[in-house]
């Protein structure tokens, strides 16, 4: 993990609310890039703690923390505080579950379940410390994003040439291209293809997948990652 921190501030961590980099501001993180992944107001959720975040996140605000991401507040805002309150006002359904037994997840381990009009989603991520975060898995893929980057997750059914397509598309959109990843779910013939670009991914693109044959569903996670 150590290659993902530049300077003696992303160890420190960024401004905030809050007493801990990996429980408040990388809650907060999580949190957007969940509601990011949903790309629609959530209606209901239900959040579970893993590990540390179970153990000690109600003396770090974590839960508040969680809530303000998903409401959209940034890891600096003094309305963090208040997350819970705002979440009943835009009437936001919430519970919180403490899973203090013995699991797999790595510390600070966060699992949402989320409906909103149109979707059901689940989404498991983790703060790694200084206000870094890693999505690791989207309605059972598991995926390695750390919303540093802009995010195209593009879910299409397993056939010939899809690839090659929404690559040619943005190609063609002068989209720069970071990483490309896909992801196979065991149980269903449909799969996760993860690409990361440069550039700010807008609803254009989008709308250009999307109609492609075979294409299941087209999310776009933005970047998370503040100047500190």
């Amino acid at each position: 993990m150590m290659d993902r921190y530049d300077s003696i501030l992303d160890i420190v961590g960024p401004a905030m609310i809050g007493p801990s980099s990996s429980h408040t501001a990388g809650a907060v993180r999580l949190g957007l890039a969940a509601c990011s992944i949903l790309n629609e107001k959530p209606l209901k959720v239900n959040i579970h703690l893993y590990n540390s975040f179970a153990n000690t996140g109600a003396g770090h605000g974590t839960h508040k923390a969680l809530l303000a991401g998903l409401l959209g507040l940034p890891p600096s805002s003094e309305k963090i505080c208040i997350a819970d309150k705002l979440a009943h006002n835009e009437n936001i359904k919430f519970k919180f579950f403490n899973n203090k037994l013995p699991n797999d997840y790595p510390p600070n381990t966060v699992k949402f379940e989320m409906s909103s009009k149109n979707w059901d989603i689940e989404v498991i991520g983790v703060s790694i410390g200084g206000g870094l975060i890693n999505i690791l898995e989207i309605d059972g893929f598991e995926v390695n994003i750390s919303a540093e980057y802009e995010t195209l997750i593009v879910t299409h059914k397993d056939k010939i040439g899809i690839l090659a397509e929404v690559l040619t598309i943005l190609s063609k959109e002068k989209i720069n291209v970071v990483s490309i990843e896909s992801v196979r779910h065991n149980k269903i013939d449909d799969v996760k293809t993860v690409i990361t670009v440069d550039n700010i991914l807008t609803e254009h693109i989008r709308t250009l997948i999307k109609p492609l044959k075979h294409i299941v569903r087209v999310r776009i996670i933005h970047k998370i990652q503040e100047l500190w």
